[in-house]
């Protein structure tokens, strides 16, 4: 086990140089006027043979500026990344799992071998999103947020309630699945609405077998592979085409994620510690922002 101090934040955006716009037919024709007249006005003042001295013009010096926010900081905004600086705790599993708990929350699990032998499609890492808090006219934080990155620069995203982003990296384009399979395509700053995929909703009653009580179910599989069930009670379970499971808890109060070889990790709404007194009760599980981030080591760790 390793523990560092760390800050986690946005990485900066590329530092892109920005040109001077084009001058106009009319600049460019006012400005040869005044080198005209600056020209006359010096041949007046020296006399006749004299040399004229040759000002210059100067280049002007390069100016550079922050590339503009890509799509996938859009998705997520400074809310979502939770900046702060804190301990990171490193823990490598005797099976090659290594397992970062971040200070912000967020949990990056990756597998050792993936550092050397990597294919375009390998996962490098996976990141298992906190979120921050709610932003103001926002009712509750979606968390429990997977983000996938490969080797190949490629990137995916899985949301606990069935939706999808893909990223392309060669033709750096996004493509964005809705719960229902409406498809949308981000690319140059545009979006362009793609066809729907075929997505197949049952609802189904079912019955308590100790109350008695009913309850509808609703169940969507869409045709990309993912599944999702919408419990009457407001519970929901949802995986995704790469098998990563992700339960919910009505109202979003625990949320659990799991994904063969990997640690399940869990967030969970706890009751916030007023004072350090609140810490000595241990009956209730307490933290400092009224949630915790649970991993579930594998056995003989």
């Amino acid at each position: 086990m390793l523990i560092e101090t760390v800050k986690a934040e946005r990485n900066p955006q590329k530092l892109v140089e920005v040109k001077p716009p084009t001058p106009t037919a009319e600049e460019i024709a006012a400005k040869e006027e005044a080198a005209k007249a600056a020209a006359a006005a010096a041949a007046k003042k020296n006399p006749k043979g004299a040399p004229v001295e040759v000002i210059e013009e100067k280049e002007p010096e390069p100016v550079f500026e922050e590339e503009q926010p890509n799509f996938l900081d859009s998705l997520f905004n400074e809310d979502d990344i939770n900046s702060v600086t804190g301990p990171c705790i490193n823990m490598t599993m005797k099976n090659g799992l290594i397992v970062r708990h971040m200070p912000n929350g967020d949990v990056v699990q990756i597998h050792d071998a993936t550092l050397i032998d990597r294919k375009p499609r390998t996962e490098i890492d996976r990141v298992y999103m906190m979120g921050g808090e709610k932003a103001e006219g926002e009712e509750k934080r979606m968390r429990g947020i997977v983000v996938r990155h490969f080797a190949n620069l490629d990137a995916e995203i899985l949301y606990p309630n069935g939706e999808f982003a893909k990223f392309d990296r060669e033709q750096m384009k996004w493509t964005i699945t809705n719960e229902k399979g409406f498809r949308r395509e981000y690319k140059d700053g545009v979006y362009s609405d793609l066809p729907k995929i075929n997505c197949l909703s049952q609802t189904t009653e079912t019955v308590d077998a100790e109350t008695g009580e009913k309850a509808l179910v609703v169940t969507k599989v869409r045709e990309d592979n993912v599944v999702l069930i919408a419990y009457e009670g407001g519970n929901l379970y949802c995986q995704h085409a790469d098998g990563t499971q992700i339960f919910t808890q009505e109202g979003g109060a625990q949320i659990r994620i799991e994904k063969d070889s990997f640690a399940p990790v869990m967030y969970q709404e706890t009751d916030d510690a007023e004072d350090e007194e609140d810490w000595l009760d241990t009956e209730l599980l307490k933290s400092k922002d009224g949630w915790s981030t649970l991993v579930f080591l594998p056995d003989g760790c």
